[in-house]
């Protein structure tokens, strides 16, 4: 007898497929950002939530990557502090595609990176 109910027998079962899928979607939304700026998030955001992250950001960041990373930041910090003076600061670099492929990944980061601390059996 084991102590898990089987719901989650059944979707641990679904673990290696579902690994599969969520990769595949981080690396389509990675791609969606322009440019080194997903790698970049990526980074940030495990400085952000993982304190022993020892991977830093390279020291020659151009004018759009540093206002990708304020979004990055004020997203992974407090969501609710985004404000139109950081949006038209991204927006002076990027497209609007180029932003909502930026914050589809940046929110699939802070999601799985979130999940990955606190799960026992993370999801990828």
């Amino acid at each position: 007898m084991t102590w898990l109910q089987p719901s989650a027998l059944a979707l641990i079962e679904h673990r290696a497929p579902l690994a599969e899928r969520v990769n595949e979607i981080t690396t389509k939304a990675a791609a969606a950002a322009p440019g080194r700026t997903g790698e970049l998030a990526r980074i940030r955001v495990q400085q952000l939530l993982c304190a022993p992250w020892h991977e830093s950001l390279p020291a020659d960041l151009t004018p759009a990557e540093h206002a990708a990373l304020a979004v990055v930041e004020q997203f992974i910090i407090d969501v609710h502090g985004l404000d139109d003076a950081t949006f038209a600061a991204l927006s002076d670099h990027y497209t609007h595609a180029e932003q909502m492929g930026l914050l589809f990944h940046l929110a699939l980061l802070d999601g799985f990176t979130k999940l990955d601390l606190v799960a026992p059996n993370p999801v990828h």
